[in-house]
């Protein structure tokens, strides 16, 4: 190796230190007894060596990227890219009050009031998502990453920065508004119930699942902690906002649009990746750190009126042997017909409604095909604020013609 560096005795070294007991977690799951399984899993792992679990103490004065650039970056399809990132501190110790997901609910919804709202009435943008992910880059022990991504129109990417002051607007009245408990509340609704009618998971996925959540949580939550919330706590989501701000933010921009044979283009060393470097001035810096107003447009969301509290089952006095195999006709008239089946196998909460609407040659010609299917996405966007909402405590809606 170049350097003179031996690449085998630098992987066994970073074996020898990290690949031991204190720094591993195994979850067993079989469906023979016990005894058997504690006898396979002696068997298999016993020779793995202690150790102590490793305390890490990150240098947090550390910049993850630099402030006031601007990166443009090749896509490969053709579509305009908007990632905006704030590096926020690590919140492994605060799980069971998610200030993250507080905020990412907020700047990720998609009703009336919103920031994805705003940006779809200028035409600016067509879908946001906001939130840390899931990976360990966007959870560690050395920091959270908060990632933004807004998919831009030709117009939004035109008026990019307009976009970015719109961001920090919805921001800003985050940070004028106190911190709501009912927000709070439907968050925990949302999580009690995905927990209490989660379904089954595959067993290698569900292992893999709690190995990672016995790093994070404790043994009390390691099968609901990434459902918990409780404690709420205003001044900590005021401190997690408070990172919001342009000084910690990196901008980058994907699209097919960039002038390739700039000077400026510099090619990224590991994958060959083109990008271009940018300052963003300093004067819209400055604008985006201290907005002078809030558009009018902006507030809070609503209350989500579709998340149940009564899980009751209305079967509950039917007998099994009285369930017809075949659905019965409810509704029989000249434009509709609604057929319904009870349910008494699976004995959960839930309903599923299937609507099959026939439009007329709507399939006749290709321009008839095309219209049919520009009617459903036009229906679709209009529905949008129902169809989110109800998203938001894990109902599927789509519309299809």
């Amino acid at each position: 190796m170049g350097s003179g560096i031996n690449l085998r005795e630098e992987i066994l070294q970073m074996y020898m230190s990290n690949y031991h007991g204190g720094m591993m977690k195994l979850v067993i799951i079989g469906g023979e007894p016990l005894d058997t399984l504690e006898a396979w899993t002696m068997e298999l792992f016993s020779e793995v060596k202690a150790g102590p679990l490793l305390e890490i103490s990150p240098k947090t004065d550390m910049p993850f990227w630099k402030s006031g650039k601007l990166y443009k970056l090749e896509a490969v399809r053709d579509v305009h890219s908007l990632f905006l990132s704030w590096t926020l501190p690590c919140l492994h110790k605060e799980y069971m009050k998610k200030p993250e997901d507080y905020l990412a609910h907020l700047l990720g919804h998609e009703g009336k009031g919103s920031l994805l709202y705003f940006l779809k009435a200028k035409g600016w943008a067509s879908t946001l998502s906001a939130g840390v992910g899931t990976g360990g880059t966007q959870r560690s022990s050395y920091a959270y990453i908060f990632e933004m991504s807004i998919r831009l129109s030709d117009s939004g990417l035109k008026n990019l920065f307009e976009v970015i002051t719109a961001v920090y607007q919805y921001i800003n009245l985050l940070k004028q508004s106190e911190p709501q408990e009912w927000i709070f509340k439907e968050l925990q609704d949302i999580g009690y119930m995905e927990f209490r009618f989660a379904e089954e998971q595959p067993p290698d996925d569900y292992v893999v699942d709690l190995a990672e959540n016995m790093l994070f949580y404790s043994e009390k939550h390691i099968i609901s902690g990434e459902y918990i919330y409780e404690g709420w706590e205003p001044e900590l989501v005021k401190h997690v906002l408070s990172f919001f701000h342009p000084d910690n933010m990196r901008v980058d921009i994907l699209s097919r649009s960039f002038d390739k044979q700039s000077q400026a283009i510099r090619c990224e060393p590991w994958f060959g990746s083109q990008y271009i470097e940018e300052d963003i001035p300093s004067s819209l810096i400055e604008s985006w750190r201290n907005p002078v107003e809030i558009d009018g447009n902006f507030h809070l969301p609503r209350k989500n009126e579709y998340i149940p509290g009564d899980f009751s089952l209305r079967n509950a006095s039917i007998p099994k042997s009285s369930n017809d195999d075949n659905p019965r006709c409810i509704v029989d008239e000249p434009f509709i017909k609604l057929w319904h089946k009870m349910d008494i196998t699976f004995n959960v909460p839930r309903a599923n409604a299937y609507f099959l609407i026939s439009v007329k040659d709507g399939c006749s010609s290709l321009r008839n095909s095309v219209l049919t299917d520009l009617f459903a996405n036009l229906l679709k966007d209009e529905l949008n604020e129902v169809l989110y909402q109800v998203g938001i405590i894990e109902f599927v809606s789509m519309p299809v013609l």
